[in-house]
Order: C-alpha cells, then structure tokens, then sequence
C-alpha cells in the first residue's frame, strides 16, 4: 500500500487537506515524496519534519 500512498504524495492535484493527512501517516518514504512537492507548505513542511526528521534536508535543498 505505501506505493500508493507515495504516488498520492507525488501527484500534485493531490488537494492541501489530503497531504495535511498523508503528513500525519508519512513513513520515510512518503514523506521523500512529499518533500518534493511545490505546493509544500511552511507550515505543512514543518509538520513533516515534526513526524519524519531525516526530510528536513531534503527541504532544506528546496529551501524551504
């Protein structure tokens, strides 16, 4: 199921709310996707690195 779960991450029609919820649920993985997003928040990336510490610098890079 995490594949799916990373292609929901990685699509970027994906609405703000539902990665709010694939925020909370991340794993390694997911959250690697999820960091790659455009659309990723300030708010929304310091919840992911809140639940997934390894992500920060991938963000970083993104500088976000």
């Amino acid at each position: 199921m995490d594949h799916v779960l990373c292609g929901l991450a990685a699509n970027p029609a994906l609405p703000a709310d539902l990665v709010d919820r694939l925020i909370t649920a991340a794993d390694d993985d997911i959250a690697a996707d999820l960091a790659g997003r455009a659309d990723l928040t300030r708010g929304q990336a310091a919840a992911l690195v809140s639940r997934v510490e390894d992500v920060a610098a991938l963000l970083a890079e993104r500088g976000c």
